[in-house]
C-alpha cells in the first residue's frame, strides 16, 4: 500500500496570474504517514524571502509569518531539504502527495520552487508518486455520503473551507493558516473519510496515479461529475486506442445523445469549445489533476440511491457503441491549440521552455552536491538553457554573498531594483503599499498593525526614492 505523504505551504502572494509566477514559498509542513494513518515522519521548515521577493501585506496578515524576515534559512535551503525529504520518504515505496487545494495552489507553487531551484518540477507525479487534491473529493462526498462527513453551511452556503470543516469536529482551529498545523487538519479529514467512507476512500487512493485513473475511468464508463455547489451530472467517460491513451472525454448523459451524434465536425467542435458559463455537455478529463468524480460502481455498492439509472445507462450505450462519435470528439481534443505569450523573464517560462532532459537532471544534481563555489561555477558554464543559467547564479548569489562572482551580485540587485520599482508581470509594490495603508486605516488590532509596518519597511527599504 502506498505511503501519504500530507504537505502545505504558506506564500509570499496568491496564485492570481500574472503574481502566481512569482509565489514563493515561505513555509513548508510535511507528515508521512503510512496507508493505516500513522505517523513515520515530519518536518516544518520556514525560510526568508528571496531578496526580490514582494511579501503581500493581504498574505502575511493571513498567514502572520513574521519570522520569516528573521530566519538565516534561505528559499535554496528550504526546498533542497523537502526535496531530500520528500525523496527519501517515496524512493522505495509508491507515495501520495496530499494537499487541501492543491492543484490550484500548493502543486502549482510547489512546481515553481523546484523550477527555480533547478530540480524537476514534477517530482510529485513520477516514480511511483502521484498526487491528490483532497478538497476535490470532497465534492462528491457532499452530494452522496452526506451523513459521512459534515460539511459546515455559512451564511446560506455550504464552507469547503478546511478550517471550517475542522472547526465543525469540535477541533481547535485558532492556528489555522500555519502549514503543520493545516497539516494535522489534513490527517483528521482524511481519517475521517477513510473511517466513514471506505469504499470511495479506496477509490480516491487508487486513482491518483495517472495511468491507474485512466484505466478506472476506461473500466468504470459511468461516473458521477460534482461540483463545489451540489450539483451533479452522471457522465460517460470515454478514450480510443487510436489516439494518445491520456485523452479521455466525458458527455453528459442528462442530455440525449440522439441529439448530437450526427453533427459534423464543426458543429461538434463549435459545440465544445462554446464560451460562457452555461454547462459543458462534452469536456475533456483532465487525467494530470484530481478529478470530482466517483464512479456509479462505487455509489451501488454503498447502496447510494441513484435517480434515472436506467435513462443513464440506455444513454451510455448509444455513445459506446458508435465509434465514429467518439473518434470525433477526441480528435477535437487532441488537435486543439494553446497559446503561449513569448517572454524572456525566466519565472513564465516553466511550461514554454520544453521538459527537462535527463542530462539536465544530472547536471542539476553535480551542482546541488558540490559545495566549492569555483566548481559549481564550472557546472553553471555547462548549462546550456538562459533560464537555468539565471536562477543558478541567484542561487550562489544566495549561498555565497562574499564570494559569487560580481556579476552574479550585480544580477540579483538589478532584479530587486526591478521587481520593486518597475511596472511588469511582479507584484506591484506600489499596489501592495496602497493595500498596506488602507488596512492600517481600518484595524486597531496592535498585532495586524506590526504586521502591515513589517510588509511596508520590507518594501519601502527596496525602493528607489
Amino acid at each position: 500500500m502506498p505511503n501519504l505523504v500530507v504537505y502545505d505551504t504558506e506564500t509570499t502572494t496568491n496564485m492570481v496570474k500574472p503574481e502566481s509566477d512569482f509565489n514563493q514559498v515561505i513555509q513548508i509542513a510535511s507528515i508521512l504517514y503510512d496507508f493505516d494513518l500513522n505517523k513515520k515522519d515530519e518536518f516544518d521548515i520556514t525560510c526568508r524571502p528571496l531578496p526580490w521577493s514582494l511579501f503581500s501585506p493581504g498574505a502575511l496578515l493571513t498567514n502572520r509569518k513574521v519570522e520569516a524576515f528573521s530566519t538565516d534559512i534561505t528559499h535554496y535551503q528550504l526546498i533542497l531539504e523537502t526535496l531530500d525529504k520528500w525523496r527519501s520518504w517515496s524512493n522505495d515505496v509508491d507515495t501520495i502527495f496530499i494537499s487541501y487545494n492543491g492543484d490550484r495552489f500548493d502543486e502549482e507553487v510547489m512546481r515553481r520552487q523546484f523550477y527555480w531551484n533547478l530540480m524537476d518540477p514534477y517530482f510529485t507525479s513520477k516514480d511511483g508518486r502521484s498526487r491528490l487534491d483532497l478538497l476535490v473529493k470532497l465534492y462528491p462526498m457532499n452530494i452522496f455520503y452526506e451523513d459521512s462527513l459534515n460539511i459546515p453551511e455559512i451564511n446560506g452556503k455550504k464552507s469547503f473551507k478546511l478550517e471550517n470543516i475542522i472547526k465543525s469536529y469540535g477541533i481547535d482551529t485558532s492556528d489555522a493558516h500555519d502549514a503543520f498545523t493545516d497539516c494535522l487538519f489534513l490527517y483528521e479529514l482524511l481519517a475521517l473519510i477513510k473511517n466513514n467512507a471506505p469504499n470511495y476512500f479506496d477509490e480516491i487512493i487508487s486513482t491518483t496515479d495517472k495511468n491507474k485513473k485512466i484505466k478506472h475511468l476506461i473500466d468504470n464508463e459511468i461516473h458521477f461529475d460534482c461540483t463545489a455547489f451540489g450539483n451533479k451530472y452522471p457522465v460517460y467517460t470515454f478514450n480510443s486506442e487510436n489516439y494518445e491513451n491520456q485523452l479521455i472525454a466525458s458527455f453528459d448523459l442528462n442530455f440525449d445523445p440522439d441529439d448530437y451524434l450526427n453533427l459534423s465536425y464543426s458543429e461538434l467542435e463549435a459545440l465544445i469549445f462554446s464560451k460562457g458559463k452555461k454547462k459543458k455537455i462534452i469536456k475533456e478529463v483532465n487525467v494530470r489533476k484530481t478529478t470530482p468524480l466517483v464512479s456509479i460502481n462505487t455509489l451501488i455498492s454503498d447502496k447510494k440511491s441513484i435517480d434515472n439509472i436506467d435513462k443513464i445507462k440506455a444513454n451510455k450505450d448509444k455513445i459506446s457503441s458508435n465509434q465514429n462519435f467518439k473518434e470525433k470528439v477526441l480528435d477535437i481534443f487532441a488537435n486543439k491549440t494553446f497559446e503561449n505569450t513569448p517572454t524572456n523573464i525566466p519565472e513564465q517560462r516553466m511550461y514554454s521552455g520544453g521538459f527537462l532532459t535527463n542530462r539536465d537532471i544530472d547536471v542539476f544534481m553535480k551542482f546541488h552536491n558540490e559545495k566549492n563555489l569555483d566548481e559549481k561555477i564550472k557546472i553553471i558554464n555547462s548549462l546550456d538553457d538562459d533560464r537555468y543559467i539565471q536562477f543558478a547564479k541567484r542561487i550562489c548569489a544566495q549561498e555565497f554573498p562574499e564570494t559569487a562572482p560580481k556579476d552574479y551580485l550585480i544580477h540579483c540587485k538589478n532584479l530587486i531594483t526591478e521587481r520593486f520599482n518597475d511596472k511588469g508581470p511582479w507584484p506591484d509594490a506600489e499596489k501592495y503599499l496602497n493595500d498596506a495603508n488602507k488596512l492600517l486605516e481600518n484595524t486597531t488590532d496592535e498585532e495586524d498593525i506590526s504586521l502591515l509596518n513589517t510588509s511596508i519597511d520590507h518594501i519601502n527599504k527596496n525602493r528607489i526614492n
